[in-house]
């Protein structure tokens, strides 16, 4: 998506837990239209700091595409609370604490109001599969919160 923005002449602000992974489009694309930024979405802190930053360097967002995920397969009964948790934290809180976010800037900081919320799921949120079941439940958390936030305009 970030690609696909820059090639169509829009600004990105990519948030990851590893912005080095970008290091070939910071490369290819100057930096007044490639933002990168080191996001971990377990950390409302960091969220909070992204849209800070997207705020005072650009004044506002069209487009949020919330796509942080992590996959598990596990048989559920095999799976330790540690580490459903921690999937848990991304795929549900983590989505959940960026869209949040996400529709506060739309509604109190772009001017004029609004925004589109892209935020990905999964169809085993949908139709959950076996040795999925975690991930599963996780996502279809995640699902109702794409349907209900998409556009906040």
């Amino acid at each position: 998506m970030t690609k696909t923005a820059l090639d169509n002449g829009d600004i990105a602000i990519a948030t990851l837990r590893k912005p080095s992974a970008l290091d070939n489009l910071k490369a290819k694309y100057p930096s007044d239209k490639l933002h990168t930024l080191k996001v971990d979405v377990t950390n409302e802190d960091d969220i909070i700091a992204a849209f800070k930053y997207a705020e005072e360097e650009l004044g506002r967002i069209d487009i949020v595409f919330n796509n942080a995920g992590h996959g598990l397969l596990a048989e559920v009964e095999g799976t330790s609370h540690k580490v459903a948790k921690k999937m848990f934290d991304v795929n549900f809180w983590g989505a959940m604490n960026v869209s949040k976010e996400a529709v506060r800037f739309f509604r109190e900081v772009n001017k004029p109001q609004g925004g589109r919320l892209w935020n990905v799921s999964s169809m085993a949120g949908i139709l959950p599969v076996a040795a999925l079941g975690y991930y599963s439940a996780s996502k279809h958390g995640n699902t109702p919160c794409a349907s209900f936030l998409r556009n906040i305009e």
